[in-house]
């Protein structure tokens, strides 16, 4: 919240690895709306790997 009430942030976003479990959850408990599946978004050690994409508005924020 201090990006949006403090610094005055309209929006707020995360890249996150669909396979992170912990992070997505963290996100979506936060009020973060899945946006975007981006297929094949990264090249890794383990091969390509597709992007989850959260965002929080600053609406959203203050609704929760």
């Amino acid at each position: 919240g201090h990006l949006i009430e403090a610094e005055g942030f309209g929006r707020i976003w995360a890249d996150v690895d669909p396979r992170n479990t912990a992070s997505n959850g963290l996100l979506k408990t936060l009020g973060f709306r899945e946006e975007e599946r981006i297929i094949n978004a990264v090249e890794t050690h383990i091969g390509w790997c597709d992007s989850l994409i959260w965002t929080l508005s600053a609406a959203d924020w203050t609704a929760r």
